[in-house]
């Protein structure tokens, strides 16, 4: 039972609940709710049901009872999932996937990965059948919803973020509003103590793979503020819409830290301006980064780190969908005829 009061306590308060509130649901003195989160004394087994309920868990989890697969199996099941979406249907991927949620129920990264792998197939493979997506969005939901009640800070921190950008993509922004309220405004980054730390004890090779991943995140976050800079720009501003994309290659190019995808983006942009001949360009560098392997960051600055890998599944879904876009979008007729367009579809043909 230890630990069970804090357990308590942050449910209650993530819940917006007083112990008056709680210890009324529950059917108790507000005394009585103190002494549980100060662990002065404890539940009665007859009241863990009720208690749980209320706050928005189940008994395993109020106990923090949590079997968990081990971290190697974890990923090879959401891997067997994936290939059985593609192989078998989306209806068998969805089977498996509940079948391991039944087994571990309590399992906060399991929870975690399957919501990420329902928003997967919610993508890839449910896109003529409107039915099927709103069921997998619902079970995506409350799985992100299970994950939110966990006190896991990281996976929990990640579950709002998802829910958040759930809620603005069907414009229900006073909710997404909500839920970034809950995250932190600001958590003290200590890689740089750490790093010295690393450094003072002689332990250079941590020191250095710790400065690397960091920076690494860095650019790539100032990549994704560049690229929203440029959706929000309105149809007069040209100029600065063409700079943000030559800053954008520019870092690229500088740091060797391209991930492919980013290059739709730019693409769009320079179509919507007309620049023609740098938006085939971008088309060109999207189709090679979903025939080829992942590129590997500028070894000069990033010795430590490997290619990042995709899983081989997710990009053969990625290039089906591209190249479906490619081929339906109006936006590309005027220039179907162009050799690099027609070079770019080729490259991105699916596997039969």
């Amino acid at each position: 039972m230890k630990g069970m009061g804090s357990r308590i306590a942050a449910l209650r308060k993530q819940k917006g609940m007083t112990q008056e509130r709680l210890a009324e649901a529950v059917g108790v003195s507000a005394p009585a709710v103190s002494k549980w989160e100060t662990e002065n004394s404890y539940p009665d087994i007859a009241l863990l049901c009720p208690l749980a309920r209320a706050l928005g868990t189940d008994v395993n989890g109020l106990l923090q009872f949590r079997e968990q697969m081990e971290a190697d199996r974890l990923q090879e099941e959401i891997k067997t999932v994936a290939e059985t979406a593609r192989k078998e249907g989306v209806s068998q991927a969805l089977e498996r996937l509940s079948e391991l949620l039944r087994e571990y129920p309590s399992d906060c990264a399991l929870q975690f990965q399957a919501a990420a792998m329902l928003l997967s197939l919610e993508m890839f493979h449910c896109q003529e059948n409107s039915a099927l997506r709103e069921q997998i969005r619902e079970k995506r939901r409350a799985l992100l919803e299970k994950v939110r009640s966990d006190a896991t800070p990281a996976y929990r921190q990640q579950a709002v973020t998802m829910l958040a950008a759930d809620a603005m993509g069907d414009g229900r922004l006073d909710e997404a509003e909500k839920l970034l309220k809950e995250l932190p405004d600001q958590v003290e980054d200590t890689t740089l103590l750490w790093a010295q730390l690393y450094t003072k004890r002689a332990q250079r090779e941590k020191a250095q793979e710790m400065l690397e991943k960091k920076l690494f995140l860095h650019i790539r976050q100032a990549e994704n503020c560049l690229i929203m800079l440029l959706y929000g720009l309105g149809a007069s501003e040209k100029e600065r819409a063409l700079t943000l994309c030559e800053r954008y290659r520019g870092l690229e190019e500088m740091f060797h830290v391209a991930m492919g995808m980013e290059n739709g983006a730019l693409m769009e942009t320079y179509l919507r301006f007309g620049e023609k001949e740098k938006a085939m360009a971008c088309l060109t560098r999207l189709a090679q980064a979903m025939a080829d392997p992942p590129a590997t960051p500028d070894p000069a600055i990033f010795p430590t780190m490997q290619a990042l890998q995709k899983p081989v599944a997710t990009l053969n879904e990625l290039r089906r969908a591209v190249y479906q876009a490619l081929q339906t979008d109006e936006a590309f007729e005027p220039y179907r005829d162009d050799p690099a367009y027609r070079e770019a579809l080729e490259r991105l043909r699916p596997d039969p």
